[in-house]
């Protein structure tokens, strides 16, 4: 399991309760960026969630957490196959410059 290296040097965190249950998970800070184009990247400081290493979990997708989506828009249109989202809210906003400044070797 690869993922059992960096299992091991987290520790204990809380009960979270879901669908199926309740599951002790490792709870960690971080700080999600994502960028923007045009506008820039939006920065947001979290707890990070961490599922123990099971089999199960292997092939699943990581979520991405309502305390990021709760402050966005998404705009969905089955008929078209389109779904965008527009960012409404962030921690903290890099303004990227469309032309950065050349640099110097």
């Amino acid at each position: 399991m690869a993922s059992a290296g960096i299992h091991a040097t987290l520790e204990s965190g809380e009960d979270i309760g879901g669908v199926s249950g309740t599951v002790s998970m490792f709870v960690e800070p971080c700080i999600m960026a994502f960028a923007e184009p045009g506008v820039g990247i939006h920065v947001y400081q979290l707890r990070l969630l961490i599922a123990p290493a099971s089999p199960d979990l292997e092939r699943t997708p990581s979520l991405l957490g309502r305390d990021v989506l709760d402050r966005w828009m998404m705009m969905y249109n089955p008929p078209a196959g389109e779904l965008a989202f527009e960012v409404r809210g962030s921690d903290l906003l890099l303004p990227v410059s469309p032309d950065p400044p050349h640099r110097m070797t």
